[in-house]
């Protein structure tokens, strides 16, 4: 007799071992698709992460860029007493400069060293950043914070420099009132997700001849 529910007059049934292998074979194609699916995601993934992480690195040279067309715009004289970290000396009044450290934040104006420029601004330029970026700005400063030309670090090519023009190079004293040659870095850092970055740029300022 038939098997039970088999079409009269011709029924095939799989023998009990074949229909194992049948089952197992079902399986293995399921796990083989589900471990293409997670490397496919796991790829996808990380090619959003690298491309994010690309996009921050852009916009922070650019960044770092516009910093430094903004700084060379300052007026020389004006520049060590608004961007070192003593707030008495602001030529706008006390605490009214920006500092050796800030946060450039996504919304914040094109006028980067303007902080005045309110988050959301229209500026079209102002949507680049997609991240916040801190600004630091280092002078060749002593331990007492005194703009000096014995300061010798690599960050100012491990040399000192002639900083108040008098023809010779590591004198003492205090040039922050006297300053013709002006060394200048300013670094940017930011955080994606592959961790910590920095950028900066090494500048020797000079006052522009009239």
């Amino acid at each position: 007799m038939p098997p039970l529910g088999c079409p009269r007059p011709v029924c095939h049934v799989r023998p009990r071992g074949e229909r194992g292998i049948l089952l197992l074979e079902v399986i293995l194609a399921i796990l083989v698709i589900a471990v293409a699916t997670l490397g496919s995601a796991s790829m996808t993934l990380s090619g959003s992460n690298l491309s994010k992480a690309n996009i921050s690195a852009a916009d922070a040279t650019n960044v770092l860029r516009q910093l430094v067309e903004e700084l060379e715009a300052v007026p020389f004289e004006e520049i060590y007493a608004r961007f070192n970290a003593d707030p008495s000396d602001d030529p706008d009044g006390p605490n009214t400069a920006l500092g050796s450290e800030f946060t450039l934040t996504p919304g914040h104006r094109r006028a980067l060293l303007d902080m005045s420029g309110s988050p959301g601004s229209s500026d079209a330029e102002s949507n680049v950043r997609r991240t916040d970026f801190d600004v630091e700005f280092w002078f060749p400063e002593d331990v007492n914070g005194v703009l000096s030309e014995q300061v010798i670090a690599p960050l100012w090519g491990s040399q000192s420099w002639d900083i108040d023009g008098d023809g010779t190079a590591g004198n003492a004293g205090d040039r922050r009132q006297d300053y013709k040659l002006l060394p200048v870095a300013i670094r940017v850092t930011w955080t994606d997700p592959d961790g910590l970055h920095t950028v900066q740029a090494v500048r020797l300022l000079t006052r522009r001849q009239e």
